[in-house]
Parts: C-alpha cells; sequence; structure tokens
C-alpha cells in the first residue's frame, strides 16, 4: 500500500448541507483518487446534512454519528475527533474541518505522500499548518517545525496520537469511552497533544503556504463562510493571510480576528477606538 493511500482524511460535522461544498475544495486540493473520508457528526442535530449529502460531495465517504447527550459543542467536538481517530484504520490520519478553505493551482496526486516522506525524513511527529504557530523554529535538516497543534488540519499516525491523549488526558477518555461526556473545554485534545509535544521535544512539521497552494482557517460557519469562500476562489486578498515561516510571531490571541481569520468582517475605526478606549478605562480603575 502506498503512502498517498494509507492515508484517512478525518472530519467532525454538524449542520447544513451546504457547508459540505468544501469537501469539494478538499477533493480537488488532493487530487483524484482522493483519500478515503471518515465524517463524525452529531446524532439528531437540528437542520444536520443526510449522509447521501456527504456521498454527493465525497464519493464512498463513511459516515457514523456520536450522540449528543444533551451537551454542545464544547463537550462533544473533544470526544468526536477521540472516536474518529480510534476508528482510522490507515497508518496515516489528516484531520480537517470544514471552516478551512484549501486552494491549489494544479492538483497533485501525490501531495499527501509528499507530506509523508518530509515528515519522516526531517523526524517530525506529524504535519500541522492553516496558522502560524508563535514557536517556530528549524530543526537541523532546515524543515520548519512547532510544539503546537491544531485539529484544523493536521496529519499524524493515529496510534501515536491515541497515546498521546491517554497520556495527557485520561479523565477524558474515559469519559469518551463510557459515554458519560461533561461539559469541557473544546480544546483539550488539543492542550493534550501540545503537551505531549512539549514534554517529549517531539516537534510537527509545518505546512507553509506558497502561492499557488495555501490553507486558510476562516472560522466562520452557514450563510457567512459560503460568502468567504467565493470570495476565496476569487483569490481576493490572499496575500496577508499567507502562513508562512517568520520567528517573530505572537500567540493567536494577541491578533485581532479579521487579521487571524480571513474573510473576518473588520470593525470600524471609530469602533476600534471606542473598544480600546474601554479597555483603557478598565485597565485605569483596576
Amino acid at each position: 500500500m502506498s503512502d498517498r493511500v494509507s492515508v484517512t482524511v478525518g472530519l467532525f460535522h454538524a449542520g447544513s448541507a451546504e457547508s459540505l461544498v468544501v469537501l469539494k475544495d478538499w477533493r480537488k486540493f488532493f487530487a483524484d483518487p482522493s483519500p478515503p473520508l471518515y465524517v463524525m457528526t452529531i446524532k439528531d442535530h437540528p437542520g444536520n446534512f443526510e449522509p447521501e449529502d456527504v456521498q454527493r460531495a465525497w464519493p464512498g465517504a463513511r459516515v457514523d454519528t456520536i450522540g449528543a447527550c444533551g451537551l454542545g459543542l464544547p463537550a462533544i467536538e473533544p470526544a468526536a475527533f477521540y472516536e474518529i481517530v480510534a476508528a482510522a484504520e490507515t497508518e496515516w490520519l489528516l484531520m480537517i474541518k470544514l471552516d478551512v478553505l484549501p486552494h491549489c493551482d494544479q492538483p497533485d496526486p501525490e501531495f499527501l505522500a509528499k507530506i509523508i516522506e518530509r515528515v519522516k525524513r526531517s523526524g517530525a511527529w506529524g504535519s500541522t499548518g492553516s496558522f502560524i504557530p508563535p514557536d517556530l523554529s528549524r530543526n537541523n535538516l532546515g524543515e520548519p517545525v512547532t510544539a503546537r497543534y491544531s485539529n484544523n488540519y493536521s496529519m499524524f499516525r493515529p496510534t501515536e496520537w491515541l497515546k498521546a491523549i491517554e497520556s495527557h488526558r485520561p479523565a477524558h477518555v474515559q469519559a469518551v469511552r463510557e459515554r458519560k461526556l461533561t461539559p469541557e473545554s473544546r480544546f483539550v485534545t488539543e492542550a493534550a497533544i501540545e503537551e505531549f509535544l512539549s514534554q517529549s521535544g517531539e516537534r510537527l512539521l509545518f505546512l507553509e503556504d506558497t502561492p499557488e497552494r495555501y490553507v486558510f482557517h476562516v472560522n466562520q460557519w452557514e450563510q457567512r463562510l459560503l460568502e468567504v469562500r467565493e470570495k476565496f476562489l476569487r483569490q481576493e486578498g490572499i496575500d496577508p493571510f499567507m502562513n508562512t515561516y517568520t520567528e517573530k510571531q505572537r500567540e493567536p490571541w494577541t491578533y485581532p480576528a479579521w487579521e487571524r481569520y480571513y474573510g473576518w468582517p473588520r470593525l470600524s475605526m471609530a469602533r476600534r477606538l471606542w473598544i480600546k478606549l474601554g479597555a483603557w478605562r478598565r485597565w485605569a480603575l483596576s
């Protein structure tokens, strides 16, 4: 089995079928034949897509459900990620989300195989992209690496991911297995992987954007996602959002949303000044 076909694409999604149009963009990004797709969704989620909708966007995709137990996304999402990884039957898993938009000028059917080869050659634990980590450095082979991780667009060996989660978040894993979920931070799996990377010394290969191939996290859904996608496909205003290597990167949350997420509406100057004035007043009174 080649590396290209030993990769499963994993996705957690719940909601309108309209967002599944992004799956077609990812299929183009990977080129044909597309890797296997495994989708986890919430059982009986109001207004949810039908499995047939996924099949139309990505033929051959597998769709499973996770019970919501009356809980919201902050509790369900990390549990769904865990179940996706646990169900993976290939050596590698690429996790994606549909508020992450991909583009490539010339789809390459060997793209994933090439990334896996780079990961192995560089000694990295896996790969990640769609954001610029604040800790970027170069390893001894000159490859950009990071100890930051995102479920938005990362590839890894499922067996290694599960070991890390089970070691650093055993209570969460037990709750998932017993179907006794509790409201937790939606970033629990990302925090666990980052703890593992930091403590073990392992690193992820950072996938830099190029003008020919790039992946943007837009953090928007429903109709707004579709509107931003149309702008994205026209390649309007993409240059400032290219994720490329820099040694002087701030923490993501120190950037305003319109600088972090492509297509995010920028507040007016008056509104931004009002917010800064409010922050200054709170500081002055503290």
